[in-house]
């Protein structure tokens, strides 16, 4: 397929998001027919063929939305959501869940303007993982286009798909507008002026350590746990970790009842530390607590944000 006729196909997706923006917000169902299935089509992706596009694909007691075939063998999830709906990290982590629980290597999460495709076993934080990403409203058809070309059925089926990964990851879906701005204020763990739910990190800072850009919550959890590691103050004897009924940080990545953790992140000291199943809040609370049972000063924590300030 040319560039230039998957180009073509873009610009005809954007006409109809600016036509049509209203009505396509208002439920999943429009989003999928109107937007996410004729690109899918475009790509080498006939939805209306069970051989290669199968829908609502049961994956243990969940279902995904669509799950792209190949030789009777899945290749990559891909969940929708209404336009304009955020793709947050919980949802992200959700369709990644998904995607790992049946040992499917990709996954797509879309609103019908934004499209990202991520690996799901690549051992990584959610930025690295990031293989692609289209943003139909805020960039150029032409570079859509390009990103768009990794999602192409004979490149996915290929013994070594090729993917031209962003050069970084740009702001996700406009979120409601901060109730305050947040600037360039350092807020610590221990503060009551913010909360997870409604804020996005941009920087982390440990003790008097430099701070580090980050993009995600999960990201914060993973730096902070691998700096512990590399402090000297976690090691594999304190392991398992359980903060609640389930293991945090564990040698190997196994619940107590022998399932597997949903979305496994390898450690240093060949540790595994459990993202999957929670959400943002959950892993927060885990990691304040975590932080707590080391004698570390919640204070000594601090990060800048986007977002809301307020609970």
């Amino acid at each position: 397929m040319a560039l230039g006729n998957l180009q073509s196909a873009i610009e005809k997706l954007q006409k109809t998001i600016e036509a049509h923006r209203g009505y396509l917000t208002e439920n999943e169902t429009r989003t999928r027919q109107v937007l996410i299935d004729p690109l899918l089509r475009k790509l080498g992706w006939d939805v209306s063929n069970p051989n290669i596009v199968q829908l609502e694909y049961r994956v243990q007691e969940q279902w995904a939305d669509y799950v792209l075939m190949s030789k009777g063998k899945p290749v990559a999830v891909v969940e929708a959501k209404r336009l304009r709906s955020d793709l947050g990290d919980d949802q992200i982590m959700q369709a990644l869940n998904y995607a790992n629980a049946d040992g499917i290597p990709y996954m797509i999460i879309a609103n019908g303007d934004t499209w990202e495709m991520y690996d799901v076993f690549k051992p990584a934080t959610l930025e690295e993982r990031l293989l692609m990403k289209l943003e139909l409203s805020q960039q150029p058809a032409r570079k859509n286009a390009e990103q768009a070309l990794a999602m192409r059925k004979p490149n996915l089926t290929a013994k070594e798909p090729v993917f031209k990964r962003p050069k970084r990851a740009s702001k996700r879906n406009k979120s409601p507008k901060p109730s305050k701005p947040l600037g360039r204020k350092w807020y610590s763990f221990d503060s009551d002026e913010w909360y997870p739910q409604h804020t996005k990190p941009s920087e982390l800072r440990i003790g008097n350590h430099p701070g580090k850009g980050v993009t995600h919550w999960l990201d914060v959890v993973h730096e902070i746990v691998t700096w512990l590691i590399d402090e000297g103050m976690l090691s594999d004897n304190d392991c398992p970790i359980e903060i609640g009924k389930w293991p945090f940080i564990s040698r190997k990545a196994v619940n107590p009842d022998g399932t597997p953790f949903d979305n496994p992140q390898e450690l240093p000291n060949s540790l595994i530390l459990q993202r999957g199943g929670l959400t943002t809040e959950q892993q927060f609370s885990r990691l304040r607590k975590l932080l707590i049972q080391f004698d570390v000063p919640l204070s000594t924590i601090r990060c800048r944000l986007t977002g809301q300030a307020s609970r």
